[in-house]
């Protein structure tokens, strides 16, 4: 999962996360990139590497609903 994260070359780091994960086969929940088309950055950059406690349980339900489209 690549969270908003606002640190120093943030791009080069979640660019690397992206190739590793592909390379590796690995899916990605792209929190960065949905957050900067909702134009919601801003509010993910307040809590830095730990978002809300209740954005994380969603996210996380909706995975375990959604569990058969990942790769295994």
């Amino acid at each position: 999962m690549i969270l908003p994260l606002g640190v120093h070359r943030y791009a080069a780091i979640d660019n690397m996360h992206r190739f590793l994960a592909n390379y590796f086969g690995l899916n990605i929940i792209d929190m960065q990139s949905y957050y900067k088309k909702s134009e919601i950055i801003q509010f993910g950059n307040k809590f830095g590497a730990h978002q809300l406690a209740i954005v994380n349980r969603y996210v996380g339900k909706e995975i375990a609903k959604n569990i058969d489209c990942f790769k295994i």
